[in-house]
């Protein structure tokens, strides 16, 4: 899967990959050998690709699989602040 060259794909998620929340997301190990925000793209690029390909609302699926982590990344984030 080659997200990066997918213009179509980017576009729908391009604003989404600019925050800094989501940038942040590299710091944190997801499924024991890719980061986080490595982990979102590829959920999300699997789930755009499946979604176009059957006529499904391809742009809010692959958006909301790209968030699927946002939140558990803030929410570490801000645990490791209180310390």
């Amino acid at each position: 899967m080659n997200y990066q060259n997918d213009v179509d794909y980017l576009d729908c998620v391009e604003d989404i990959l600019e925050t800094d929340i989501f940038r942040s997301m590299e710091q944190y190990i997801q499924h024991g050998t890719t980061n986080c925000r490595e982990h979102s793209l590829q959920v999300s690029y699997l789930t755009y690709c499946i979604c176009r390909k059957r006529g499904l609302r391809y742009r809010l699926a692959a958006r909301g699989a790209g968030l699927h982590s946002a939140s558990r990344s803030a929410s570490t984030s801000m645990m490791r602040r209180r310390i």
